[in-house]
């Protein structure tokens, strides 16, 4: 079976092999199936739809995950896409003394463009515009290949603009650690403010598993399970294998 794979974080590969993404666990399950990973870490729909495009007719089974809308995908000089995801990142990036070493990829050439589309994305309310967008590149997308998997990755409010074919989401998934340790932290923001996130695709190990299991499953039966698993804490790592402190 020949299966494609696009999305962000929430689906990207790790190089280092002890931090396997959920596709690298479903690889090890089905090493005679050939997947192929599209997905790259803080990408915009543009950029899957783009990959979807060039390559989903090659493939018997799809699975989407749908990023939120607002993000950007910059054409870079020597090809493909830098990823901006966020405009208070990308402010808090400028405005530090190491803002390049913080954009791989990017010369000191383009501050002034990187300030340009900052003053553009928070000054100019094109919200609307690139919501209809999103939503024509999923239709799109769902229409030309209507059996494919597509998961939002970001449920809540409207972030990936899709419904949830699920009641457990990726962010349900995602906040099960965080819900364990946040009692410490006193909210979500403290907690990032104070710690980075190392948990490859935004879940602990054990979920990681259980996310490539249940993609087995759906793959071979048709039938995605996510709400009957057993979702929890990895009590066998300990906090700092999946998070650390910032500096």
């Amino acid at each position: 079976m020949k299966i494609a794979v696009y999305g962000d974080s929430y689906a990207s590969d790790h190089p280092n092999p002890q931090r396997a993404s959920w596709v690298q666990r479903l690889r090890a399950l089905h090493p005679d199936w050939c997947i192929d990973n599209y997905a790259e870490s803080g990408s915009s729909l543009y950029f899957t739809w783009q990959a979807w495009r060039d390559t989903w007719t090659d493939y018997d089974q799809h699975i989407v995950l749908v990023t939120q809308w607002d993000r950007w995908a910059i054409p870079h000089r020597e090809g493909g896409f830098q990823h901006l995801n966020n405009p208070l990142i990308l402010k808090s990036t400028l405005d530090s003394e190491s803002w390049l070493a913080r954009m791989p990829g990017w010369t000191s050439q383009a501050r002034e463009e990187l300030t340009a589309l900052w003053n553009f994305w928070t000054k100019v309310n094109t919200d609307d515009q690139r919501r209809d967008m999103h939503k024509l590149m999923l239709k799109d997308m769902m229409t030309s290949c209507p059996d494919a998997l597509f998961m939002p990755c970001f449920a809540s409010g409207d972030g990936s603009l899709m419904a949830s074919p699920t009641q457990v989401t990726l962010g349900d998934i995602s906040m099960i650690d965080l819900d364990f340790y946040q009692p410490q932290h006193r909210g979500p923001l403290e907690f990032h403010i104070q710690w980075i996130c190392m948990r490859t695709n935004h879940v602990n190990d054990v979920n990681s598993q259980l996310i490539a299991d249940t993609m087995s499953h759906w793959l071979t039966r048709g039938e995605l399970i996510w709400d009957q698993q057993p979702w929890a804490v990895d009590v066998d790592k300990p906090f700092d294998w999946y998070f650390r402190p910032r500096r």
